[in-house]
């Protein structure tokens, strides 16, 4: 609501449109109906969602369900063995599994509690303070992401933040929450791949770059109140003690 309002505040355009029906009816004439395989995929991803979704109930470990959607797509020749081996990045695949490991590691190890018992003095001046924690935890997100891609800025801002979450009695999924809306500045270009995508595929003609980058900036701003204003409902729902 915050980032819609900033946005007719800032770029209300100076006069008013109207959408040609009939070029939309085009478009989605040039389109088509579905294809069988596209079926299959949209078939495939609400199999695995619901697959997701549900694992409290049937148990079935989450890797199991992707691995049945790989063998779905895969046995339909949605993808077949060459898009396997050239389009997808497993040098990328194998990184991440090795980072999404390195939680246990850490559990494992015991340097989980040693890093707790390091920084818990230095977490005192949020002992009182949710608000401020977890904003200040948003913007090193956002930080953090103009260093790293989405996925690896994701997970290392979950692994090193939550050793100390229980120690300040704070539910994990909430700094989930708050790193996942903290995850997609565009201050830079090549931040975000949603609006590289949408920039690049409009030839840079319906805006330029440094147009946006207000908005971005305070983007930034909207979403640390976001997190502060939310708090008071996570402890409400007891995800914030």
């Amino acid at each position: 609501f915050l980032s819609y309002l900033t946005i007719i505040f800032l770029y209300r355009p100076k006069k008013s449109t109207e959408l040609n029906a009939d070029v939309i009816e085009a478009q989605i004439k040039t389109l088509g109906p579905m294809s069988g395989k596209e079926m299959i995929s949209l078939f495939t991803i609400i199999l695995s969602v619901v697959g997701f979704a549900t694992e409290p109930w049937h148990h079935v470990d989450e890797a199991w369900i992707a691995m049945l959607a790989f063998l779905i797509v895969f046995a339909t020749s949605v993808i077949d063995e060459q898009a396997i081996r050239t389009d997808i990045d497993w040098s990328f695949l194998i990184a991440l599994g090795a980072m999404v490991g390195f939680g246990d590691i850490l559990r494992e190890s015991g340097l989980a509690a040693m890093i707790v018992s390091v920084i818990k003095p230095y977490l005192e001046i949020f002992s009182n303070s949710k608000v401020l924690f977890l904003m200040a935890f948003s913007m090193v997100v956002h930080l953090l992401r103009f260093a790293l891609p989405l996925t690896p800025g994701l997970l290392v801002s979950m692994l090193a933040i939550m050793p100390i979450l229980s120690s300040i009695g704070i539910d994990p999924l909430v700094s989930g929450l708050v790193a996942l809306i903290s995850s997609n500045p565009w201050v830079l270009r090549q931040q975000n791949s949603i609006y590289r995508a949408v920039w690049k595929a409009t030839g840079g003609k319906i805006f330029n770059h440094e147009d946006t980058l207000g908005m971005a900036l305070l983007h930034m701003v909207i979403v640390a109140v976001a997190v502060g204003l939310s708090v008071p409902y996570w402890e409400y729902l007891g995800l914030i003690r």
